[in-house]
């Protein structure tokens, strides 16, 4: 649903933010897009597939973040997450420390 002419017509510094589906977008346009313009951001929630393949190119752009898919959510925990993500996003770019940083010791203990 969502091509390059979409990502294309984006102001300049825009942020395009998908927690939908990732087959809503046609993902080698964003991609392509998402290398041309280094002023275009992606933080990314779902992809497809999910996660992306090794060798997705999603994984090397410097300007895409891809966070884990959270699903089934029916309450106000999803304001809750919004919020934690939002703040750990604004650290993340002012380049201050994360809060809740997944580092590879931490993921070894996720479930």
């Amino acid at each position: 649903m969502l091509t390059a002419a979409h990502f294309e017509a984006m102001r300049d510094g825009a942020i395009f933010i998908n927690t939908g589906r990732g087959a809503q977008i046609v993902e080698p346009d964003l991609i392509r897009v998402l290398g041309a313009r280094p002023d275009f951001t992606a933080p990314l929630d779902v992809t497809s597939p999910e996660p992306p393949p090794g060798d997705s190119t999603l994984w090397v752009l410097p300007n895409v973040v891809i966070s884990p898919h959270v699903g089934g959510t029916i309450g106000d925990e999803v304001v809750r997450v919004a919020d934690c993500v939002i703040e750990e996003f604004e650290k993340w770019t002012d380049e201050c420390p994360l809060q809740y940083e997944v580092t590879a010791e931490v993921l070894a203990t996720m479930g």
